[in-house]
């Protein structure tokens, strides 16, 4: 079956959701949900997160402004507080939805106390994209919390971590394969 070109992009996922949360001007967190998250070097470890289109957010302004970020997995049993956060925003956006904030170890802005996974990230650049209409934040790793791991790898499976198919389809990270790589 042909795609669309544009429709494309569903091919690509599913991709891990995360709420990017940055520091407002007056101190308060702000969090938003994005699935556009993916390592994007190794050395040093910098992630990407497609944090948005032509219109500027305050996920972008502020990480601009505070040269910071946190990528925080979303899993089952708080995916549709998370998503709610869409549509709610101001100083409470947090207790409005029933989540809470955590300090971060490495850098000033929180996280999201509900997130089993969570990076701290120095932003690096903002990325524009000459045809593109997302804009990428960059940012380096400087610290990584994990609540389940198997030896190095996480334990996403037990985690229930999310992924974003398109729409209002989302899906949990299920069985594991382990293939020999010839690296």
């Amino acid at each position: 079956m042909n795609i669309e070109p544009q429709k494309a992009r569903t091919l690509l996922s599913p991709r891990i959701c995360a709420l990017i949360s940055t520091t407002n001007e007056d101190g308060t967190v702000n969090a938003s949900p994005y699935s556009w998250v993916f390592p994007f070097s190794y050395t040093p470890l910098l992630v990407a997160v497609g944090a948005g289109s032509a219109k500027i957010k305050n996920t972008q302004k502020n990480a601009e402004r505070e040269k910071e970020f946190v990528i925080n997995f979303i899993s089952k049993d708080f995916g549709q507080k998370a998503i709610k956060l869409e549509a709610v925003h101001g100083e409470n956006q947090l207790e409005e939805v029933g989540l809470s904030a955590i300090d971060s170890k490495s850098i000033k802005t929180k996280g999201i106390a509900e997130s089993k996974i969570r990076i701290e990230c120095k932003l690096s650049e903002t990325l524009k994209v000459k045809d593109g209409d997302h804009i990428f934040l960059v940012g380096e790793v400087v610290n990584a919390y994990c609540e389940k791991m198997n030896g190095d790898l996480p334990n996403l499976e037990a985690m229930e971590i999310l992924q974003h198919v398109g729409g209002t389809e989302f899906r949990k990270i299920g069985e594991k394969i382990v293939l020999e790589r010839n690296k």
